[in-house]
């Protein structure tokens, strides 16, 4: 029984530092836009964006008032949910989650549309495969934050 007991922990232990190994060497993205648009998400489907296609398509944040109280609100709500800023500009704006147990990053940015009325926004997990949907709840809830 201690052995079985010993084997389980190492177990553990092992996919614990597996984890915390990822969360270490995940290296920050390069936010910049990319002819006017938010980067793409790569083919791990650990990412939303509003301006992609197919099942990692989310709608764009949209509101009834200006675009300038939208933009506010969107940032508002990033930050109540504990994000931290790393960029604000004006058309532009890059905010990174870091989850409690095993410390991993996801990067959210926003890109304000004012052609369209719109704000792109893009929220993407910077190391492993899945996500659970938590990107895509994620900015759901800011979506109903902003309402």
């Amino acid at each position: 029984m201690n052995i079985l007991i010993s084997i389980i922990l190492l177990i553990v232990l092992s996919i614990s530092a597996f984890f915390v190994y990822l969360s270490i060497t995940a290296v920050a993205p390069n936010t910049a836009l990319i002819e006017g648009k938010l980067r793409p998400c790569s083919e791990k489907p650990n990412c939303v964006s509003s301006e992609t296609t197919g099942e990692k398509f989310i709608e764009p944040l949209s509101g009834t008032g200006s675009m300038d109280e939208l933009w506010q609100a969107a940032q508002t709500a990033v930050v109540a949910q504990g994000a931290m800023v790393k960029s604000s500009q004006p058309t532009h704006f890059w905010a990174t989650y870091q989850s409690k147990l095993f410390k991993f990053k996801d990067d959210l940015e926003l890109r304000r549309d004012d052609a369209a009325g719109v704000i792109h926004i893009r929220s993407g997990s910077r190391s492993g495969t899945s996500d659970l949907g938590v990107n895509r709840k994620r900015v759901e809830s800011i979506r109903a934050a902003i309402k």
